[in-house]
């Protein structure tokens, strides 16, 4: 029987866009820790924060070792390149799956925490990106985006 083990990757915006948004992405992405660290099944996470430039906060660690998100982590800046920053950050999870066992079951849940706008990717165009995104959902991830209110 294969054992089940959960990716969660979250992809965050922190470009100006999301200004006034800060709380909410912090609950957000923390309330996402916490209800898959009381799932009963091993989780690894991937934690990717972009603007104009992608940062990996955390590549596919054990659940137990992330921490919260904090403002002084997480604070905005910059242009938004999301199409950029999701290829970059898949590439970065296939290359980790890539090794795990095959009696291992993997499930990957994907949350795009963003407004949705893109204007500084330069690598991937709008055409690219949905193509991305259907191709892994086509293959099993779930993935979600999550847009944040504003001031709330």
């Amino acid at each position: 029987m294969k054992k089940n083990v959960t990716e969660l990757v979250c992809v965050i915006d922190r470009s100006i866009s999301m200004r006034r948004r800060e709380k909410q992405v912090l609950c957000c992405y923390n309330r996402l820790l916490e209800d898959y660290r009381a799932k009963e099944e091993k989780c690894f996470v991937t934690t990717c924060l972009f603007a104009d430039k992608v940062n990996i906060l955390c590549l596919h660690n054990e659940i137990s070792f992330v921490n919260p998100l904090t403002r002084g982590v997480y604070y905005v800046e910059g242009s938004t390149a999301l199409f950029d920053a999701v290829k970059i950050t898949f590439r970065h999870v296939d290359e980790c799956l890539e090794y795990l066992k095959d009696e291992i079951k993997k499930q990957i849940h994907v949350y795009l925490i963003t407004d949705g706008m893109d204007n500084g990717s330069v690598e991937v165009i709008h055409k690219e990106f949905e193509a991305l995104i259907q191709n892994k959902r086509e293959t099993g991830w779930k993935i979600q985006i999550i847009k944040p209110e504003c001031g709330g």
